[in-house]
């Protein structure tokens, strides 16, 4: 059934977007960032303002190392070791109030990453298969980012990457050994009272001061990061996000004499990654405006992504690369891998194994007594295990992505229909990051990438609830320097249910992180059904070069704003499915997502 709103081959003259090319998302606006920017300064100060209170409350706190039955005291550094809810306050909050402005900074990190393409397309000099087309910055590994973006002098990732990087693994790292519990019965008046009384927090200045070193690193950057997003031009009339942002670049190619689409119809649809980026080779590609023509010989002003190449141009591609043949890596990508997947957990596991085995045998040989070696053993531990939940975090992340990522593609390729809008714009949750996208799974009823959230979110409760168990794993190997006997530390101050808890808690996060790794493992998620994984600008004009129908649909949108394309979509009572369609033009058939009106003139494509 045809929409009421197009008619196959004739463009809707609906009004052009009188806006300018440069549309940003509400993470680029200066005033997002100067909060961000807030957060930060107001940790230098609130850490500041610790340090500063503890040196004031300095004889109160004596009076407590002298005397583990002190009652007379007001500073916030000395609680009653009974107080189990101050104890995992001091323990949590730190790397919790991190963990939770790291999400908040990944907003930033997804929005950078995803538009770099489009921005190198829209510059002066614009952008080619290597910086541009056949560029994916949103599944790479986050540590590696920098230095990609560093070789193809993408200054703006290059910077927001990094701070990422910053932000979500070092700081969470080091914030949550800054403050540490000393209980005052055990450490300073043992032998003498029935039972403890008192804890008094300390603070490491050495890490505090570190600590505030990257918050002002990180405000700093932030300023900078403000000012380039503020002076790039994006290039863009609205978000790209999903395959509907693609295809407006090219659907009125054709009526305006670009030879984009001619050079991509030359490339088999079934083509893998590295074939069409040698394919495309050195040919630039730019983000222009260019005159269109309707059938009747008026004109209207489109936006289109040209290639600088003559017509009748004839891409370089050997004849055993127009076969079609499965290549698993390529189409579902590197973390849909079930051994990198795997690998992901083995690094958590084993990483806190060691860790926890050390900080044992540390604590058994060398002794834990009142020394300050004892607390910056317990630090390195907490900051060296953090450091391998954040980077195991960051893994994750990138299963996550993977995983909504190609939930939409799912969809179109397994015969489910929606609304053209839902599946081809609406539909792409992992444009929206973390936390955007569990809310947009929410909406949209997709259980699988709320799910992949949800793992996301179980690695960073991990985060927290797990370094404080270090403390546990150094009380039951640590003697008494003095006598030569052994101590049980901690576990004479907590409760047994408080000390349980804190552990059921631990474990109980970090056995869900493995369950999910099991249900990944054994559900599809794993299994490739695309010949080719949809990551890249190239990969998805591949897949939509012959779909007539579908550009036919989206033709004059794409100086549209974001509103105006969802009107113009949501009028459309036609869906999309992936898999073989036959090209009316050359009645061939050919893989890729078309506009449906029937569901007998979809073919399901067969990996």
């Amino acid at each position: 059934m045809k929409s009421s709103a197009f008619v196959h081959g004739e463009p809707s003259r609906t009004r052009v977007s009188g806006t300018r090319a440069n549309w940003k998302p509400f993470t680029f606006n200066p005033l997002f960032i100067l909060f961000l920017v807030a957060l930060h300064v107001l940790h230098i100060v609130g850490i500041q303002l610790l340090i500063n209170q503890r040196k004031s409350d300095e004889p109160q706190l004596q009076r407590v190392q002298r005397n583990g039955t002190e009652t007379d005291y007001d500073s916030v550094f000395i609680f009653g070791d009974a107080d189990v809810t101050t104890y995992l306050a001091w323990q949590y909050l730190p790397v919790g109030i991190i963990v939770l402005i790291a999400a908040i900074w990944e907003l930033v990190d997804m929005d950078v990453r995803r538009l770099a393409p489009f921005v190198q397309l829209a510059s002066n000099e614009g952008g080619n298969a290597y910086n541009a087309l056949c560029l994916d910055y949103t599944s790479i590994f986050g540590l590696t980012t920098p230095f990609s973006a560093l070789q193809r002098r993408h200054w703006n990732v290059a910077l927001c990457s990094t701070m990422y990087i910053l932000v979500s693994i070092v700081l969470p790292a080091i914030s949550g050994s800054i403050f540490a519990v000393e209980f005052g019965a055990i450490s300073f008046s043992q032998g003498r009272v029935a039972e403890p009384t008192f804890a008094i927090v300390t603070i490491n200045k050495g890490l505090a001061t570190v600590t505030q070193a990257l918050h002002g690193v990180m405000a700093g950057s932030a300023l900078l990061l403000s000012i380039l997003l503020l002076l790039q031009h994006t290039g863009l009339y609205h978000d790209p996000k999903g395959l509907g942002g693609i295809v407006s670049l090219v659907s009125d190619a054709d009526r305006s004499g670009c030879t984009t689409l001619e050079l991509f119809r030359q490339i088999p649809p079934f083509a893998h990654s590295d074939v069409i980026s040698s394919a495309l080779g050195n040919i630039s590609f730019r983000l222009e405006h260019f005159a269109a023509f309707y059938p009747d010989g008026s004109t209207y002003m489109t936006y289109q992504l040209s290639s600088k190449s003559m017509q009748g141009y004839i891409v370089s591609i050997n004849p055993s690369q127009r076969s079609y043949y499965r290549n698993d890596r390529d189409s579902r990508g590197l973390w849909l891998t079930k051994r990198i997947a795997w690998l992901s957990e083995v690094f958590l596991w084993l990483g806190h194994a060691a860790i926890t085995a050390a900080l044992y045998y540390t604590a058994r040989f060398v002794g834990v007594a009142t020394s300050s070696s004892s607390v910056s053993r317990v630090a390195i531990g907490k900051v060296v295990l953090t450091a391998c939940m954040t980077i195991g975090g960051m893994m994750w992340i990138s299963i996550q992505r993977e995983v909504q990522r190609f939930e939409p593609w799912r969809k179109l390729a397994g015969g489910r229909t929606s609304r053209l809008y839902t599946s081809m714009v609406r539909g792409d949750i992992v444009s929206r990051a973390y936390l955007g996208g569990a809310l947009m799974s929410i909406v949209l009823g997709s259980l699988m990438a709320l799910w992949a959230s949800i793992c996301v979110f179980m690695v960073q409760a991990a985060t927290i609830f797990v370094p404080p168990l270090m403390e546990f794993a150094a009380t039951p190997g640590s003697k008494n320097p003095e006598t030569g006997e052994q101590t049980m530390g901690i576990f004479e101050v907590l409760s047994f249910q408080a000390m349980m808890a804190m552990v059921g808690v631990a474990v109980g996060v970090h056995l869900m992180i493995f369950f999910n790794l099991i249900f990944l493992s054994f559900n599809k998620r794993t299994v490739p059904f695309l010949p080719r994984a949809p990551t890249t600008i190239a990969s998805q004009l591949l897949y939509v070069c012959h779909s007539d129908r579908l550009l036919s649909t989206f033709e004059g949108t794409s100086m549209l704003t974001g509103r105006e394309l969802a009107d113009r979509l949501r009028s459309v009572e036609s869906f999309c499915l992936f898999g073989w369609f036959t090209s009316p033009r050359s009645q061939v058939q050919y893989v890729g997502v078309e506009r449906c009106d029937h569901i007998n003139q979809w073919s399901p494509f067969q990996y």
